[in-house]
């Protein structure tokens, strides 16, 4: 199984690539290059944090045009134009995949090779998806 683990961002996304449960790389892509790596990739399952707009942060979205929602859009879009499975998860998964992940040992890819950020949380959402999976099984 290819999973794909997208954190978006108006102008950076994070992603990390799963093949058969094990992380083989993490990257950082603008919008327009994910939309591209989606078209011919082969990927089974994607990823991605969902967007909630907060009742503290609303003010601050006045005027603002949303990019990340249009990231999130055109990804869905893109999943259904090409047949792969898109998972949403909010972001407050990241914080309990932190911790699972700390107590089993395992170090987030993003981290140890320096890419943080969008790359980070991408590499929680896809491991934290994995988890679940193994759970559920």
């Amino acid at each position: 199984v290819r999973i794909l683990a997208i954190d978006p961002g108006s102008t950076h996304c994070g992603t990390a690539w799963f093949v058969d449960g094990r992380c083989e790389m993490v990257h950082e892509y603008g919008p327009d290059e994910l939309y591209e790596v989606l078209s011919y990739r082969e990927v089974d399952v994607v990823v991605i944090e969902e967007f909630r707009l907060q009742q503290g942060k609303a003010m601050a979205q006045i005027g603002s045009k949303m990019k990340t929602v249009e990231v999130i859009g055109t990804v869905r879009f893109l999943c259904k134009k090409y047949e792969i499975k898109m998972i949403e998860q909010p972001a407050s998964i990241k914080n309990v995949a932190k911790g699972r992940a700390k107590a089993q040992g395992v170090e987030n890819l993003a981290v140890k090779s320096r890419m943080g950020g969008h790359c980070a949380d991408a590499w929680l959402h896809g491991w934290f998806y994995l988890e679940s999976e193994k759970r559920r099984s």
